[in-house]
């Protein structure tokens, strides 16, 4: 059975570490489609990104803040896209 699989990946590091995730996840299953946020090395594999990540490295207080809207709406944005494709594995 082919899966759709849901990941998020927020910055540099964790870009490698979803990359290599969906090599493993290539090897067990027959994954139809990668969707969610994630970097280069993700992309390369095939994931389906909804946001550039950099834009989500957010420090401090007051710039979470002053792009609590932003996030919002992509937060309503992800949560859209989960309830219609319907993942069979969500990975956060």
């Amino acid at each position: 059975m082919s899966k759709t699989i849901f990941i998020i990946a927020g910055e540099i590091s964790s870009d490698n570490l979803g990359s290599s995730l969906m090599d493993a996840c290539n090897n067990i299953f027959k994954v139809k489609k990668w969707i969610g946020i994630g970097g280069p090395q993700m992309k390369n594999k095939g994931l389906i990104s909804e946001e550039n990540f950099k834009d989500l490295s957010i420090i401090g207080i007051s710039k979470i803040i002053f792009n609590i809207v932003k996030l919002s709406k992509l937060i309503d944005r992800l949560i859209d896209n989960v309830l219609y494709e319907k993942p069979d594995i969500i990975f956060t």
